[in-house]
This record gives structure tokens, sequence and C-alpha cells, in this order.
């Protein structure tokens, strides 16, 4: 399997890495230093100054989440029936559970994960413990606000978003929704955006204090995105919490104005449909792996796609792959 870099300053694909595993994730530190890629057989470490690869078989799987302080991850290994939390640093596994989760999010301040499992969230803290609460619900992803103090958990089955607080994981409100499935935290810290095909819904928490249990009312207002009913894969907020995008089974990227609260469309070249992707630090540009094997790199200015680039990905059979996991590393 290969991996390659680009640069956002000519949109051309750098050399071909070969990669020991076929990677399933990937994630990087908050520096840019470092790319860990989860596997199967161990995850694999890219130094992206150097290009050098090194790999860690000890902890094979599906990394779900690295924590803001780069110190910790959580990876799934559905292959053995157990999620760890694993410490960078002290390379190895802090803590393990008897469970694969399908979702996962660190707390802004490191020290603590949830991820659901079943109609269960798992509240895993760095000391290290573990704390379950049973849901009354079947939940379909989760996020945590910009300051920690809340959860949102959506629910498609329930028709619902469950605000939760952190601290101790009670349900402190229950928000009515139509189909909610994606969630993501608004970064300037004021709510959650939740993708409600056809709508995206807008969350907005009241101020959130420090004791436990902070206690802020939320509202919630569906907005129509005027393009039908599709399957959102991954929404990616601007840094500076103006805008969301939408990567779905469309074959174009929606953005969401979060200050005129209207959406808009970048519709990529030749039609085919995003997997994954990222957006630079000044928020100018989002690059997508794509179903025609290349990346794409759209313009949220002028809303085009503005480059088409071939990454000529190929697997052990040198047959060409599309570019499933795509990352622009924050510098």
């Amino acid at each position: 399997m290969l991996f390659r870099s680009i640069s956002n300053s000519t949109n051309v694909a750098g050399t071909a890495i070969p990669l020991p595993y076929l990677p399933n994730s990937m994630v990087t530190d908050h520096a840019g230093a470092n790319l860990y890629l989860g596997s199967s057989s161990g995850f694999m470490t890219v130094n992206t100054a150097t290009a050098a690869v090194t790999a860690t078989t000890s902890v094979p799987g599906t990394i779900l989440a690295i924590s803001p302080d780069d110190a910790y991850m959580l990876i799934n290994n559905p292959t053995a029936g157990y999620v760890y939390l694993y410490s960078v640093a002290g390379k190895a596994v802090t803590l393990s559970e008897a469970v694969n989760p399908t979702a996962a999010v660190f707390t802004p301040d490191s020290k603590s994960v949830s991820f659901l499992i079943g109609q269960q969230i798992y509240y895993m803290t760095t000391y290290p413990a573990a704390t379950i609460t049973s849901l009354p619900y079947t939940p379909s992803a989760v996020d945590v606000s910009a300051q920690g103090g809340l959860t949102y958990i959506t629910s498609a089955v329930s028709h619902a978003i469950d605000v939760r607080t952190t601290c101790n994981q009670s349900s402190q409100q229950t928000l009515s929704a139509t189909n909610p499935t994606l969630v993501a935290h608004i970064p300037n810290g004021t709510g959650a955006v939740v993708v409600d095909s056809p709508n995206l819904d807008v969350v907005t928490s009241g101020s959130i204090g420090t004791g436990c249990p902070p206690t802020p009312q939320n509202t919630v207002n569906a907005y129509n995105l005027g393009y039908g009913n599709f399957n959102p894969r991954q929404i990616i907020f601007s840094l500076d919490g103006t805008h969301a995008w939408i990567l779905s089974d469309l074959t174009s990227v929606i953005g969401f104005s979060m200050t005129t609260l209207t959406p808009s469309t970048i519709a990529l070249t030749g039609g085919p449909t995003p997997f994954n992707g990222g957006i630079t630090m000044d928020g100018s540009h989002i690059y997508v792996g794509a179903s025609d094997n290349n990346v794409h790199a759209l313009n949220t200015s002028s809303l085009s796609d503005q480059a088409v680039i071939n990454v000529n990905l190929l697997d052990a059979n040198s047959n060409v792959v599309p570019p499933n996991l795509v990352i622009v590393l924050p510098h």
C-alpha cells in the first residue's frame, strides 16, 4: 500500500511512500509532526518531516480518536473484541475494555474519552478508570462541546439529540429531531451541528459553567439544505467556526454558513462522491479523496473544484485504489 503527501501550494502529489500494512484509519498529532495510521496488523507512524515510517505491531485495530494533547489514542480491535487506551509517550496500553465501540471523542482537557457501544456510552479516564452508562435508545454518533462540559449524542432511531453532562454522564436535555446522525461541536463553544437529512440542525447551548453538572439550556433549529436526502460521511468545520462542510454520497460537498444560516455547494469535477477530507487552517481550501481515485482541492471562496490531483495509490496487487483517508496537516 502507498501513501502520498500533497503540497497545498502546488496541488501536486509527492513521492509515493510504501506502507507495511493496509491502513484503515488515520489521525495526526496537533502539530502536524506525525501521522498515525491504524491497521489490522498494528498502527504505523509517519514522520511528516522525514517521511520515515515505523510500525507498532502490538496494538492492531482502527484508531478512533487522538487526544488534544497528543498523549493518548483510542484504538479498537474488533478481531480481538477489545478497545485500547494507548499512551503515545509510554508506548503501552494503559486501559482496555472488552467492547467494540462505533464512535469516540476525547474531552478538550485530554483527561477522558467517551465512546458508544450498542445502547451504552463508556466514559474512560486517563487515570485510568471507566464508567458505563446505559442509554434508553440506540445512539448514532457522539461529540463533546468545545468547552468539554456537555456531550451530544444523536439517535436516528429515537429521533432525538441527547444532551448529557460529561462529568457524570447524566441526561441534561432531550431535543427532538427527525433523522439525526453525525454531530460536530461548534469550535467557538456555542453548541453543535447535527446532520438531519435533508436538514442541518443547529444546537445552541447556553453558557456552560465549570461546576458538575453544568445546566445550560439548549435549543435546536433545523435548516433545509436544499439537496434532498443524502447519507452523510463527515462534517468538517472551519477553525473559526464560521462554516460547516458536509461530505456525503452526493457528488457535491454541502456548505453551511453559521453566520447567515444558509447553505452552499461545491460540485466535484467529473461527478465522483467524496469519501473523507480536511480543511486548511485558514479555511480557504478543502481537500477530499473521491471515488474517481483522485484528491480534489475545493476552493471555499469561489465554491469551485480548483484542482483534481492524481495520487495514483496502489494496493498490494498494484491495483489503483481511491484515497479514502485524507488529512490536512495543521500547519
